[in-house]
């Protein structure tokens, strides 16, 4: 699928929901999220509070922006689209890569955990908006391959998907947490990314097709 051009406009709009974005995270990573208040947002990515408002109407939707930002699920989405023609391990490189970069960002998984818990709102947009669809994501993909006899059929492949996602999501935790190995292991992200794809990929590439 190509990716549709974007116009000078919408590249402006893009360009500055980063800029309020980034802002947040700032402040949320300093005050929490509960503390911190729009006007200090503003302050911090020089621009009025009620530009804020022209992009975000709540600081719940801000909060969503910023996971949604870092998930990235169109850019995951065009790598999809064009990785059913290429092997599936370089497939597993390229996303490998994608993805270690988020398992840096803990401010912002700290910013989520810190209203997961309380507020059922932003519980529910966070799993409508942004979990379903990565994991729908993953399952289209992996069962394309499948058809396409690149990979062996794959028996409960929606839950094989959110072990997967589970795998992700615990990384994030145990490096909150300081686990030393993992900690160690993301000095060398390409064993890292190793060890990772040579586990998928024995597990789904059918044996004639291995090297």
């Amino acid at each position: 699928m190509e990716k549709k051009k974007s116009t000078r406009r919408e590249r402006r709009i893009a360009a500055r929901k980063r800029q309020i974005l980034e802002a947040a995270l700032k402040v949320f990573a300093e005050k929490g999220f509960y503390l911190a208040t729009t006007k200090e947002i503003a302050e911090i990515a020089d621009v009025s509070e009620g530009t804020i408002y022209n992009y975000f109407d709540t600081k719940e939707d801000i909060l969503i922006g910023l996971i949604s930002y870092f998930a990235a699920l169109d850019e995951r989405q065009v790598l999809f689209d064009a990785a059913l023609q290429t092997d599936f391990r370089d497939f597993l490189l390229e996303f490998s890569k994608q993805r270690q970069a988020s398992l840096l960002r803990l401010d912002v998984l700290m910013a989520l955990l810190s209203v997961l818990g309380s507020n059922a709102e932003v519980r529910e947009r966070y799993n409508r908006e942004i979990v379903q669809p990565a994991m729908t994501m993953y399952e289209k993909h992996l069962q394309a391959r499948i058809e396409l006899g690149q990979l062996k059929p794959i028996d409960h492949l929606p839950i094989v998907v959110r072990w997967l996602l589970a795998a992700s999501l615990g990384s994030w935790l145990l490096l909150i947490l300081g686990d030393p190995v993992l900690t160690a292991a993301l000095q060398n992200p390409a064993e890292l990314t190793e060890i990772g794809i040579r586990t998928l990929y024995d597990q789904f590439i059918p044996d004639a097709d291995k090297p």
